[in-house]
């Protein structure tokens, strides 16, 4: 299952029913644009840091882009095979603008930080700060 982004090493798929029982997919939705943001803002930071050139960071804030503007309209087509928003935004990056310039976009970046990163966006707004 190439979806599987965080269960390579394991051969077999996980079952629908557990899948079902472990996504988090739709209530995600709700952060949906603050993963985009964080993700352009750490894609920011790797091209100062000459991590991306100036290819990479364009066609990875473009490809976030039309993801957050389908996001914003309810028109995005979730895939129901991944766990959470962050692997399907990820993939759908990837998808549009192939694995070498889309995988490198959370190089340095672990799946706590960008969790913590949404979270903290989420409640900045909410909070209107």
């Amino acid at each position: 299952m190439g979806k599987d982004l965080y269960r390579s090493a394991i051969e077999t798929p996980l079952s629908k029913k557990t899948l079902k029982f472990i996504s988090s997919l739709i209530e995600d939705l709700w952060i949906a644009e603050e993963d985009i943001i964080g993700t352009e803002v750490h894609n920011i930071m790797l091209f100062e840091q000459k991590i991306l050139n100036n290819e990479d960071i364009k066609q990875i804030l473009i490809a976030l882009e039309i993801i957050k503007e389908k996001s914003a309209t309810n028109s995005l087509e979730l895939d129901k095979t991944f766990e959470d928003i962050h692997p399907f935004i990820e993939k759908s990056v990837i998808d549009n603008i192939g694995i070498e310039m889309g995988g490198k976009m959370h190089t340095g970046r672990s799946r706590n930080d960008q969790i913590s990163v949404d979270l903290r966006l989420k409640i900045r707004k909410e909070l209107n700060f």
